[in-house]
């Protein structure tokens, strides 16, 4: 053999010998001896690897079963990854049907004197509660976990829901060096699948023979590796939207001696199945329990947009909400007599109002943001219900669930780019939730700068649409003490005193407040000049997009607008030496502006700065503009101004 081949030789059998075995239960002392992830230094911890295989069994006198295996190596690399050495389950259960994890054994790997010590999981370890009605919750903690630890368990749950498989994520917060995957399903079983992200998810097919139901099985392969970690960036709704990951939806099922039942619907008929529901129309055709109440309301109010507002201001009064949500009402007697409902209770009561004041009102049916985006047409799709009102061909969206909302303003949980307008049961149509009014935050403030660096001052602050909502909603639900506390904390430890606020609680009118304030140490003294940033507490001095590049859209959830006006008197004895430049800076396509310009008039300066977003979403392909209009709007807020002794 000549020395090429032996070496070629020698280095496959030292590859073989070096592999990683995935094989559970054969940790390596190099694993828990690794101190960092070579392709990504930041990460607080690592999936060395990762197995799930789902496939069917026929269980006698049972049915079908979906069962999961899960076999999941973690590596921990400082204290901050210790978040993954606990594992929580949600399993599902509806009357005398529910799912199980059972096969647990989890070890923990640490190095002691050099070598491999293994803790094993006791029962002390692992919790078990009921969560609600429809959920048990399962949770186990990893023993002798900490810096430096690789943990390793495997589980696996049964579900008797076959046709719901749960989504196959490939793409974890933290980073996954390889993962396998496999999903079999029964030929009977026709699944549409769709893949989200923007990882590329290449599974390799085959159909087998299943010996022990006698079906064929399509059987999905899914291996990757060196999956970098979902970076959770500013302004994004839900980040699990953008996961690389598979979904499933049981669109047929073909049995053997049957015909094919399709379970494929349309957007058109999911809207069509919850409108017909006992749960939804029938409960807005009910006007009863209100009727004598609504019709003292209706008589103070001669317009349709009279109506509108006193029905919407009354429902809110009425109702409060328990917070849960749902697409399906309760029972909207019992929820108006008791006071209390859920989000369907509260919606669908409002629309049936609207619609006896012969006012055009229909549900729309929501995803909201923790919910995400639906992929497929399903009866799941949706989690939420609001109301849209049409007067005048202008359509207003409504939701009573919280008492600051107003014609137009929805709850930002609820501003999930579209929502389902179901017009009758036959028509419905997608309809944009994100909303065209900007809110404004308009800041005045009259400051005196000490010679000492100190400044004191008088400030007023005034809010509109969802700002205004925000505003009122966080100062309304804290008493004024606690409420002036984070606003010191917001406003970079101002000492704030003598604050007043108007119109918290009249919904129509711009929210303003105003105080006074003292701050010490805000300009910085070298050889008799001061220096100081004249937007002092208001200015924005860190990017918020840090990424190099970013794959998902900006969400701000509203348009906006911020504008500041600061009057500065200098101290005596002081001359302007320097001052910024005038700068105005717009992104492409008017998507937003600022503006920024100062001015010295007898000792005084004012400073007018203005930030503009005119859409509330932004698409990826914009990111590199809009990093860099951060980045001069950050460097024109903290610019200095320099003043000099006479």
């Amino acid at each position: 053999m000549n020395k090429k081949a032996i070496a070629a030789f020698l280095m496959l059998f030292v590859g073989i010998g070096t592999a990683q075995d995935y094989k559970f239960r054969k940790v390596s002392l190099d694993e828990v001896q690794e101190t960092v992830y070579d392709k990504d230094s930041t990460a607080n911890a690592v999936f060395l690897y990762k197995n799930r295989k789902s496939y069917y069994r026929i269980v006698s006198g049972v049915g079908i079963n979906l069962i999961t295996d899960v076999h999941e190596r973690v590596k921990i690399y400082n204290k901050s990854g210790m978040e993954y050495a606990t594992k929580e389950f949600s399993l599902y259960k509806d009357g005398g049907k529910r799912e199980s994890l059972t096969g647990l054994k989890a070890y923990t790997y640490n190095e002691e004197n050099g070598k491999l010590a293994e803790t094993k999981l006791g029962k002390d370890g692992i919790f078990k509660s009921e969560y609600s009605e429809n959920f048990n919750e399962f949770k186990f903690t990893m023993p002798q976990a900490k810096k430096g630890s690789v943990l390793e368990y495997k589980y696996t749950i049964t579900s008797p829901y076959y046709q719901y498989i749960d989504e196959f994520v490939f793409q974890e917060d933290i980073p996954t060096k390889r993962v396998d995957a496999s999903m079999s399903i029964y030929g009977i079983f026709g699944f549409g699948q769709i893949q989200k992200g923007f990882l590329p998810i290449n599974p390799r097919t085959e159909t087998l023979n299943d010996a022990a139901s006698g079906f064929k099985v399509v059987k999905n392969h899914y291996t990757m590796t060196d999956v970098p970690a979902l970076k959770k960036e500013n302004y994004v709704s839900n980040i699990d939207n953008f996961r690389s990951a598979v979904k499933f939806e049981l669109k047929s099922v073909s049995p053997p001696n049957g015909d094919t039942e399709n379970f494929a619907t349309t957007w058109e008929n999911v809207s069509k199945s919850i409108y017909k529901s006992k749960s939804f129309k029938i409960q807005m055709e009910q006007e009863g329990y209100y009727k004598d109440d609504l019709e003292v309301i209706l008589a103070e109010a001669p317009s349709e947009m009279d109506k509108m507002n006193a029905i919407f201001a009354f429902v809110k009064s009425k109702v409060k909400w328990n917070d849960k949500r749902g697409v399906y009402a309760k029972n909207l007697r019992k929820a108006y007599k008791d006071g209390v409902g859920n989000v369907a209770d509260i919606n669908l009561m409002l629309i049936s109002m609207l619609r006896y004041a012969k006012i055009d009102a229909s549900p729309v049916l929501v995803s909201t943001r923790q919910n995400g985006i639906p992929l497929f047409p399903t009866l799941q799709g949706f989690n939420y219900v609001v109301a849209a009102a049409k007067i005048n061909n202008n359509r207003y969206l409504l939701d009573a669930t919280s008492p600051y909302t107003t014609p137009g303003i929805l709850p930002v949980r609820a501003l999930n780019w579209q929502g389902r307008l179901i017009e009758n049961e036959e028509v419905s149509n997608f309809l944009p939730l994100v909303p065209k009014k900007q809110a404004l935050e308009n800041i005045t403030m009259n400051v005196t700068l000490s010679d000492d660096g100190t400044i004191e001052g008088k400030c007023r602050e005034v809010y509109t649409n969802h700002n205004a909502m925000i505003v009122r909603s966080n100062y309304n639900s804290t008493n004024e003490e606690e409420y002036i506390e984070k606003l010191t904390e917001r406003r970079d430890d101002l000492e704030i005193s003598n604050f007043n606020i108007s119109n918290n609680k009249e919904l129509g009118k711009s929210l303003m407040e105003t105080y006074e304030f003292y701050k010490e140490d805000v300009a910085e003294t070298i050889n008799d000049k001061l220096y100081f940033s004249p937007l002092f507490h208001m200015a924005v001095d860190e990017n918020p997009f840090k990424s190099e590049k970013r794959e998902y859209p900006i969400e701000f959830g509203y348009p906006w607008k911020d504008k500041f006006l600061v009057n500065v008197v200098i101290p005596d004895g002081y001359e302007i030496e320097s001052i910024p430049e005038p700068v105005s800076v717009s992104l492409p396509q008017d998507i937003g502006k600022f503006r920024y310009n100062i001015s010295n008039t007898g000792g005084m300066l004012r400073i007018s700065a203005e930030t503009s977003m005119n859409y509330p979403i932004i698409p990826a392909q914009f990111y590199p503009a809009l990093k860099q209009f951060y980045k001069n709007l950050v460097e024109k807020h903290t610019e200095r101004v320099v003043l000099k002794k006479i």
